[in-house]
């Protein structure tokens, strides 16, 4: 029996078994870009049943703390899988902040903030308010009295009003002045950082809107795998009707 190498068969059949990753690579970049809007950093999923989470160790917030911040009846503790309350007689895991990460923790006028994937969030009698704008937060301080974060690509900003307004800080911008010239060149970036800027469409679009770049590879992609499958699946139907008028 001769084997006998059908091109186009195999192309068919490969092309409709890399759909697959291709959907899947297509639809989860439409959720990474607009999960926050969509309120699945929020909701919890049990993925227990997928292989590679089989043997993952199981989410415990009191065994993988991140940061603690003491007070005067106890302590916050930031972990891994959420936000705990420490009194002297009584240890909390908090509903609110339950699966999220804690990624940092500290003081601003008498309350306590806590910066989350999802954003910064002030605590006023034991309710919490999100007070960041939208966008990935890299860090949150205080200096003084005063409250500031860094959005990805955005300059040092900081609040007047509690979180209602953010405004750049300008306040060093005359001492920076005064400082030599860099020696990198005007618009010069690394390699690497230009390669990662393609590969999430801000070096075309820009930061704010790389939710734009997403959705159209992502529809790109999608539009990609129905017609493939709709062609594939058509040529089957052809194969099977002409099998059977034979």
């Amino acid at each position: 029996m001769s084997f006998k190498f059908n091109a186009r068969t195999w192309h068919a059949w490969l092309s409709f078994i890399l759909a697959i990753p291709f959907l899947i690579v297509a639809v989860t970049a439409i959720f990474l870009y607009h999960g926050q809007a969509l309120g699945f950093r929020d909701k919890m999923i049990n993925v227990s049943w997928l292989p590679a989470y089989s043997d993952a160790p199981r989410n415990d917030p009191q065994s993988d703390i991140r940061i603690f911040l003491p007070v005067t009846d106890g302590a916050w503790i930031g972990t891994a899988g959420g936000l705990v309350r420490q009194t002297s007689d009584n240890v909390q895991l908090l509903p609110q902040f339950a699966g999220q990460e804690i990624r940092n923790l500290f003081q601003w006028t008498g309350k306590t903030v806590v910066l989350t994937q999802q954003g910064l969030w002030l605590e006023n009698n034991n309710e919490w308010k999100r007070i960041s704008p939208r966008g990935f937060i890299t860090s949150a301080f205080v200096a003084g009295e005063q409250l500031y974060l860094v959005l990805r690509g955005k300059p040092l900003q900081t609040t007047n009003d509690g979180g209602q307004t953010w405004v750049d800080v300008t306040q060093f911008k005359d001492t920076l002045a005064k400082l030599p010239p860099s020696e990198a060149k005007a618009g010069e970036i690394s390699i690497a950082r230009f390669i990662r800027d393609l590969h999430t469409g801000t070096a075309i679009v820009g930061h704010d809107a790389e939710w734009l770049w997403g959705d159209i590879i992502a529809a790109i992609f999608l539009f990609l795998i129905g017609t493939g499958i709709y062609l594939w699946w058509r040529g089957q139907l052809r194969r099977l009707i002409s099998k059977f008028q034979s």
